[in-house]
């Protein structure tokens, strides 16, 4: 055993020492993920809040320029409807502002006022219907421009008119992006001879968003920002869903694709977006800014890769040092194990020496306690050498006087303790040995076991007495057992019979011959009740059976008529079929009618919950030395493990039942020396059959042919 566990223990460590470098490897490349992941983790972060920043900046900054282009319509607007500069003079004046870089407002293209060719202000102005009053450098002329064949122009201008509130005209050319064109109504009726009129500012997007998106693009010590792309668009604000027009995008935001060096097999995770909506002025404009991950910079970018390189060298110089640590280790113990297999190898020996006798070695220290024992102990006193060792002797049922016994000349008797707390007597002989000090050293000892000569006498006397009174007790709580379950059916029976009487005698409801009848069935039963106890008595008494020459119609008959009472209260169809020429059989008539009526029993129980149930009780003869009896119900059959366990007494899957009927009917069968079994049906249902030998002394048969017999409610 110590071998073994020794082996095992070695075996553990070379696994263990095996797997150290896997083990090292694999947790540095764990750690190093970790801190990979975290450092990309903080590097995202970051990233993503400096773009957020420049995004916020970028559209704060079109924002601004935007509301100062408003801020010249509100003016212009203002001053014409004051009547300052409201002639024709002053609007060419106001005209003439815009232009583009070189004019005086650069976010302005040009300014136009326009005006319907008929007046009226409830009716909304068309294209068709307008002309141009004034317009300043670079306006189109509104007579076959692009402008005028938008269809949405006239819209955006007929929103103006009609609400008196500004309106963002924004058409797309064939690149998607054209001239936005910022248009309100100039209400003169304050000034005799003044109609309404339309003031058209074009705005110039590329000035609006060039400030902005070159900061937007700077980096500090690097070139600006290559892979990006910022969408600008516009919508009315009280209209929700309408779809917004592009007011402002890079070449490839109008194409739909990313821009830059990304642009080919990038994903969703290398491009960083921003969104932002504001409503001004009654239009909504939304900023969409995306800029390629790498273009951003971040400290922990290059703490990554820094990371990443020290966690792989960390990695590698760990496992290199578990390597060399594993190898020096296993050198060691190889050196370790070569020495103790040479200290084993002789102490194997010495024990193999020791071990071969029949007597129990051992010797202890000053103070009693074991110091070596061989491994008869085991056998003696059930303990291994391991358990008792350091041990005294009355800690393990061992209680030897050391000094008593090493003084005797002889050898002494002791009653010791086995681990299972039997009486083991032992023979012992004792010495002392002393250490080169001349002090005492220990006590070295021999025991024989001597328990059977002692014993043997005694042990004998004491288990045929066990024996008997088990015996005793076994047999009267078996016949006590076998008394409740026979008698159960036939005492019901007669209480049924007995009571339906007394009903039909006090109700007077029924001739007197229907009472006798009643009356002489209880009587039937009764008398089944009192060959049940004569059969159990047989039994009991280990009588042989009064075998006697049976005709097999005579004992199914029988058995049918003490169970009539149950088959008609579960009005259940029974079908006799015996095969024709049948030999009558030697049995024990009331043993036999006994096994019967079990096995209908059983057969009306499993019935219980049938819809339509059946019972078959056949009677063949395949072999010439026996005769096959059984009973075939259509109940619900058995399971594999309640077939196994069916003929084991007190073993029942009834409510009320004992277990007893199939052991008391197996053991009337084997008495007969027949085989009682039970066969599950394919189709549903058990058949219980048993085998009784022929009665060979007649040769006429008792059944003279094939009988089919019927009975039921």
């Amino acid at each position: 055993m110590r071998d073994l566990m020794r082996q095992k223990a070695k075996i553990a460590t070379w696994v263990t020492s095996r797997r150290a470098p896997v083990l090292a490897l694999f947790g540095g490349l764990f750690v190093t993920s970790v801190a990979f992941t975290f450092f990309q983790w903080d590097a995202d972060r970051e990233v993503r809040e400096n773009f957020e920043q420049r995004s916020e900046r970028f559209a704060l900054k079109v924002q601004m320029r935007l509301q100062e282009a408003m801020v010249v319509s509100r003016d212009i607007r203002a001053m014409v409807e004051s009547g300052v500069n409201g002639d024709a003079r002053g609007l060419q004046a106001f005209a003439r502002l815009g232009g583009g870089v070189t004019a005086v407002m650069p976010d302005i293209r040009w300014i136009a006022f326009l005006a319907p060719a008929e007046s009226g202000r409830s009716a909304g102005p068309s294209l068709a219907s307008l002309k141009v009053l004034t317009a300043g450098p670079g306006a189109p002329s509104f007579n076959g421009g692009p402008i005028e064949s938008m269809p949405e122009f006239a819209k955006a201008a007929g929103r103006a008119w009609q609400t008196g509130k500004p309106a963002l005209y924004a058409p797309e050319d064939e690149q998607g992006v054209g001239v936005p064109v910022y248009l309100s109504v100039i209400n003169r009726k304050s000034l005799p001879g003044r109609s309404p009129m339309l003031l058209a500012v074009a705005l110039n997007a590329d000035a609006l968003v060039g400030e902005g998106l070159a900061e937007f693009l700077s980096r500090e010590n690097r070139k600006p920002i290559e892979a990006y792309e910022v969408r600008i668009s516009v919508a009315p604000a009280e209209d929700a869903g309408a779809q917004g027009r592009l007011l402002f995008a890079t070449p490839a935001a109008r194409q739909g694709q990313k821009s830059g060096p990304l642009a080919f097999g990038s994903n969703s995770r290398s491009w960083l977006e921003h969104e932002r909506v504001v409503d001004l002025d009654g239009t909504r404009f939304k900023y969409t800014t995306s800029v390629a991950r790498p273009e951003i910079d971040a400290i922990e970018d290059q703490i990554i890769w820094w990371a990443l390189a020290i966690g792989l060298s960390s990695t590698l110089l760990l496992v290199l040092f578990t390597m060399r640590t594993v190898r020096a280790r296993e050198l060691a113990e190889d050196a370790s194990r070569r020495l103790d297999s040479q200290v084993r190898s002789g102490e194997a020996r010495f024990r193999n020496l020791v071990d071969s006798t029949r007597d129990w070695m051992w010797e202890t220290d000053a103070s009693g306690a074991i110091s070596f024992t061989s491994g008869r102990v085991h056998a003696l006193l059930g303990y291994t050498p391991r358990e008792i060792h350091g041990k005294r002797g009355v800690e393990f049922g061992f209680d030897l006087n050391l000094e008593r016994a090493s003084a005797s000349a002889g050898r002494l008797d002791l009653a010791a303790k086995h681990r299972n707390g039997q009486e083991v007597w032992l023979q012992c002989a004792c010495s002392r040995f002393i250490d080169e000090n001349g002090r005492l050293a220990g006590y070295r000892g021999v025991c024989s076991d001597i328990t059977e000569a002692r014993k043997n006498a005694n042990r004998q006397r004491g288990l045929e007495l066990e024996l008997n009174r088990m015996d005793k007790v076994g047999t009267l709580e078996h016949v006590m057992s076998m008394l409740a379950h026979e008698l159960n059916q036939p005492l019901a029976a007669i209480s049924s019979y007995c009571g339906a009487s007394v009903r039909m005698l006090r109700e007077n409801s029924a001739p007197v011959d229907d009472v006798i009848s009643t009356l002489k069935e209880a009587g039937t039963q009764a008398q089944a009740a009192a060959a049940v106890v004569r059969g159990i008595r047989q039994l009991i008494v280990q009588k042989e059976p009064d075998l006697a020459s049976i005709g097999l119609e005579n004992l199914i008959g029988n058995a049918r008529t003490l169970a009539g009472f149950r088959l008609n209260q579960g009005r259940i169809q029974v079908e006799s079929r015996l095969a024709p020429n049948l030999p009558a059989v030697r049995a024990d008539e009331i043993l036999i009618v006994q096994v019967l009526l079990n096995l209908l029993h059983n057969a009306i129980d499993a019935l219980a919950e049938a819809a339509d149930p059946r019972i078959r009780i056949s009677a063949t003869q395949e072999d010439p030395d026996w005769v096959r009896i059984s009973i075939e119900d259509n109940g619900a059959g058995m399971s594999d493990e309640q077939l196994a366990h069916c003929f084991e007494p007190y073993v029942t899957s009834k409510d009320a039942g004992l277990g007893l009927g199939l052991s008391i009917s197996q053991a009337i069968v084997e008495s007969h020396g027949g085989t009682l079994k039970l066969v599950r049906k394919k189709t549903g249902g058990c058949i219980a059959e048993f085998f009784l030998p022929p009665d060979r002394r007649h040769d006429d048969p008792r059944g003279a042919g094939a009988q089919t017999i019927r009975r039921g409610p």
